[in-house]
């Protein structure tokens, strides 16, 4: 491991004096970000229920946030906590390999007496951040289904099995692309919705008495989860090599993270072994009719490429529109497809050509 610090991690602690406010920091933070941190370090829960080592939230300002929250039980006031906060830089958060070394950095106060007014950045170097963790796979399961299924809505879980939680948890965003990885919210004990007026959570983890307040646990998981989640998975597991890059690359200029991860984990799989037939034309689909012009270029060209390759597969329908989208290619994968494009448009509809 090299001695030389490769990146920098700022730090906040949180907890009471007077309210629940700001006590020590590594740099200065603007009013809005103090804002938005006073309100998601203070307690998420009934103190009586929090456990003893704390809970974690994570959530984007001008940086990543990963914060601890632990019951102060030790202060005068009732349902005090203290919360220590990471401040990543965009940039370093994109360029770690696991997260789950973070969580190392996390420090609860012993008591008041000792805190300092003042705190350091943390010096980091990228070897730390190479290893993987232990994590629990039905926990994993359950964590991706509930963030991908449904992505327009907060993903909850119940009950989790609380001894690999936060593990697994970080390998899950570990496996996100740069772009989806700041943009995540997630909360692992809480018994409400945090949610604000301008900001969604992504998932909540909550007890048994979470259900009683309509918090609910994922969905079954169905036939149309199932490719994605196995690949998903075995890249958790560390069976599959190439899905993280792939990720990276194709999701670079995609807008919606969350909604697309299962249809950029099936299109991993059908670019990368082949098409099956019932494949091909879904794949095409998303990438014509989902993607907007801005966004999804390596993904149309490599699909669109891939489609011409296999035009055989496609209906009169499908390989007008392929044709329409040969643009999108290369002017050397161009010469390779266009002969076989044109006689297929040519035995569909000749008058295509006209236009």
């Amino acid at each position: 491991m090299t001695n030389k610090k490769d990146f920098v991690i700022h730090q906040t602690l949180h907890g009471y004096s007077d309210g629940h406010r700001i006590l020590a920091q590594s740099r200065p933070l603007g009013t809005t970000d103090l804002r938005i941190m006073s309100y998601l370090t203070d307690r998420a829960t009934d103190i009586s229920i929090m456990p003893e080592d704390g809970y974690l939230t994570g959530y984007p300002l001008p940086e990543a946030v990963l914060a601890r929250t632990w019951p102060a039980k030790e202060m005068s006031r009732p349902g005090s906590v203290w919360t220590h906060s990471l401040l990543i830089d965009f940039a370093d958060l994109a360029r770690i390999t696991e997260l789950h070394p973070l969580l190392a950095l996390h420090q609860r106060p012993i008591r008041t007496g000792e805190i300092s007014r003042s705190l350091e950045a943390l010096e980091c170097n990228d070897a730390t951040f190479d290893q993987k963790a232990p994590i629990s796979l039905p926990l994993a399961r359950r964590v991706l289904v509930s963030i991908y299924s449904i992505p327009s809505v907060t993903g909850f879980l119940n009950e989790p099995d609380a001894t690999l939680l936060d593990a697994t948890l970080m390998a899950v965003w570990s496996q996100q692309w740069p772009k989806l990885r700041r943009e995540m919210r997630f909360c692992t004990f809480s018994e409400r919705e945090r949610s604000g007026p301008n900001f969604q959570f992504d998932l909540i983890v909550g007890s048994s008495n979470s259900s009683a307040i309509g918090i609910r646990d994922v969905l079954p998981i169905g036939n149309d989860d199932k490719n994605w989640l196995d690949l998903a998975l075995s890249d958790l597991c560390g069976e599959t090599k190439g899905l993280r890059p792939f990720l990276k690359r194709a999701a670079s200029d995609i807008a919606a993270g969350r909604q697309r991860f299962a249809q950029l984990c099936n299109l991993y799989s059908v670019l990368g072994n082949g098409p099956m037939e019932a494949e091909l034309a879904p794949a095409l689909d998303f990438v014509l009719g989902q993607l907007t012009p801005q966004e999804g270029r390596f993904l149309r060209s490599e699909t669109i490429k891939m489609a011409a390759e296999n035009i055989g597969q496609l209906d009169g329908m499908r390989v007008l529109a392929l044709a329409d989208g040969l643009r999108e290619l290369s002017e050397e994968n161009l010469q390779a497809v266009a002969p076989y494009v044109a006689a297929r448009v040519w035995s569909i509809d000749p008058s295509y050509f006209d236009t």
